[in-house]
């Protein structure tokens, strides 16, 4: 469980340093991806314990600035099979209680402007995450389907949880995949809060989660 947490945490340090729009934005994904930065962040994996605090690799000769940017609320997650196999994963936020407010043909339109970061320029850096008109902001919703090696569906998942989404889709995952649990056993077991500062990182199981 430590070693998911902290390489949930390295992970969550490099989508605040780099995510944002890619059609705004360089696309960090390629380099993130790369093997051999890989091999480097899982090297500050711990054996036994924990690191104190985590931060962002470098992909990039130039780091962009740290992103303090605020996470959303209020979301909420379908995933839908039916007979016939068809499927949606669908994860939707207002953004914050009641979104932005205001009503459009009985729609709640949402807040999420205020996922971007209102700082473009720190410390002499363009933060990614920065706001901009006709750009969208981050977000860490992660509607989610599972193939399998002959295209054929094998999991549909996905959860609410604001910036600690990311981590309650990999927990199934993983529980499902890797250790033969059912979707439910997977969905059961703790989830982990985790932050970039060790003081954020903790153990939470709220029934009716998911």
């Amino acid at each position: 469980m430590a070693s998911d947490a902290e390489s949930m945490r390295l992970a969550k340090a490099d989508r605040i340093a780099y995510a944002g729009d890619p059609t705004f934005i360089a696309d960090p994904t390629a380099k993130l991806l790369d093997e051999t930065y890989l091999k480097q962040r899982a090297a500050l994996i711990p054996s036994r314990g924990i690191n104190q605090d985590v931060s962002a690799g470098s992909i990039y000769e130039t780091a962009p600035a740290v992103d303090e940017s605020f996470e959303s609320q209020d979301t909420g997650h379908i995933s839908i099979v039916d007979s016939e196999g068809n499927a949606i994963a669908m994860t939707s936020t207002v953004g914050t209680g009641m979104g932005s407010g205001v009503m459009v043909d009985g729609l709640l339109l949402n807040a999420q402007m205020a996922n971007f970061s209102y700082t473009p320029i720190r410390n002499g850096k363009k933060v990614p995450n920065a706001i901009e008109a006709g750009k969208r902001p981050r977000s860490a919703i992660t509607p989610t389907m599972l193939m399998g090696p002959e295209g054929e569906l094998k999991l549909v998942l996905g959860s609410p949880g604001s910036s600690q989404i990311p981590g309650y889709v990999l927990k199934t995952i993983v529980g499902v995949v890797d250790w033969n649990l059912s979707a439910q056993q997977a969905i059961d077991l703790p989830n982990i809060q985790y932050g970039i500062k060790i003081d954020r990182t903790k153990s939470k199981n709220p029934k009716g989660f998911w």
